[in-house]
């Protein structure tokens, strides 16, 4: 027998990830996951979250884990699944699913859910922060149940429209600070060259302009210029 544990004012990213674990769990085991605050003393505990955590290990610390990064640690009977905030517990729970489980999610339609009545897991010790900051597809279609498939898989960008309960998604960070995408002007920065030097930056409706009025991008490069060239 075993229950998740969370805290009640924990974030809603943490709470949908008990709330996954639980269903995806009871699934594979064919009993029902029961979600609690406490923990029980006659159950395997599975604590989900930084502050259920420290209910198993009052030491336990999210630092240097980012917004991804999460832990996977086994205390007796008992697992931890817990990272940085918004994502890092959402990740856990699907780390968690799918390497010692077996769940795996396809797409929105197809997945592979396997049956294990008498799952059991061995010692677990595992602490991850993704290499990868930004992940996305534009495959997209906006279609219904797509938001929980891009949050199992691990995606984060702007074309997942990733919930509140998903953790959100980056792109207002990515967009303004370190870019989304159209980016060839960083190459010659326009803050820098364009007063000095803008017959480097394109054309727009014949005229060379600092930015395009539509989205507010810097132009792009005048690639006819032999300069810009160089």
């Amino acid at each position: 027998m075993c229950v998740v544990v969370v805290d009640p004012d924990a974030s809603e990213a943490v709470k949908y990830a008990a709330t996954e674990l639980a269903t995806f769990l009871g699934q594979v085991t064919g009993d029902k996951i029961g979600i609690v605050h406490e923990p029980k003393e006659d159950a395997s505990n599975l604590f989900v979250g930084p502050n259920a955590a420290k209910l198993a290990d009052p030491d336990f610390t999210t630092e240097g884990l980012g917004e991804e990064g999460l832990i996977i640690r086994s205390t007796g009977n008992d697992v931890i699944l817990a990272g940085g905030d918004p994502r890092g517990t959402l990740y856990a729970v699907y780390t968690f699913l799918e390497d010692h489980t077996g769940c795996r999610w396809w797409s929105p339609l197809a997945s592979t859910i396997p049956r294990k009545p008498n799952l059991e897991v061995g010692d677990l010790n595992v602490r991850y922060v993704p290499w990868f900051e930004y992940r996305e597809t534009q495959l997209m279609q906006k279609r219904p149940g797509e938001a929980d498939w891009s949050a199992r898989n691990r995606f984060n960008g702007f074309e997942h429209e990733l919930e509140e309960h998903h953790g959100g998604n980056k792109f207002t960070y990515i967009a303004h600070s370190k870019w989304y995408t159209h980016t060839f002007w960083t190459l010659l920065p326009p803050p820098i060259y364009w007063e000095d030097h803008p017959e480097y930056y394109s054309e727009y409706e014949g005229k060379r302009i600092l930015k395009s009025p539509e989205n507010d991008m810097f132009t792009s490069l005048c690639l006819t210029n032999e300069d810009v060239i160089r």
